[in-house]
């Protein structure tokens, strides 16, 4: 859905083509410490924030309606910070 390099501070977007409805929402991916946090937004957003090494987390529950168009931004990066995102999967 997403594809690297995530920029610290330039939002991705991207189009869902799944039903509407509630999701649970996973990341793959590290962060720097400091602000490793991520926000994935559609009718609701949901944050998280990545490990120091890869691995996945839990963002939460989003709500989608047909065809939603997703989007991904950090969250308050510090200059020259850029998460490494692999996956994001609902």
């Amino acid at each position: 859905m997403f594809r690297q390099p995530l920029p610290g501070v330039a939002p991705l977007r991207a189009t869902s083509c799944l039903p509407g409805g509630r999701y649970f929402a996973w990341a793959y991916g590290s962060g720097e410490p400091g602000h490793p946090w991520i926000n994935l937004c559609a009718t609701t957003c949901v944050k998280g924030a990545l490990p120091p090494t890869p691995g996945w987390i839990l963002l939460g529950e989003i709500d989608l309606r047909d065809r939603h168009q997703l989007l991904l931004k950090s969250w308050e990066p510090p200059d020259g910070h850029t998460p490494s995102l692999s996956a994001i999967v609902l």
